[in-house]
């Protein structure tokens, strides 16, 4: 994957770690970290600055949910 600048139509990082389809992405709301999750049951979280992954996590069961923040229960 790639993210591209919009306004200069230039990639600002490779986003390298997803081995099968990307299911689910989301922004933090600062921009500066992105996670994704994968058809494979990979969850990965890269900084937006350079593409490099700072958490990686493959589990047994599907993710179903992506979320930045905190979630509220009742």
């Amino acid at each position: 994957m790639i993210i591209w600048n919009s306004e200069t139509n230039k990639p600002v990082a490779v986003l390298k770690g997803m081995q099968r389809s990307v299911l689910k992405l989301a922004f933090s709301p600062d921009e500066r970290f992105l996670a994704g999750i994968g058809e494979n049951n990979t969850f990965i979280v890269w900084d937006t600055r350079d593409g490099s992954p700072i958490h990686t996590r493959i589990t047994e069961q599907p993710f179903t949910i992506l979320v930045w923040g905190q979630m509220l229960t009742e």
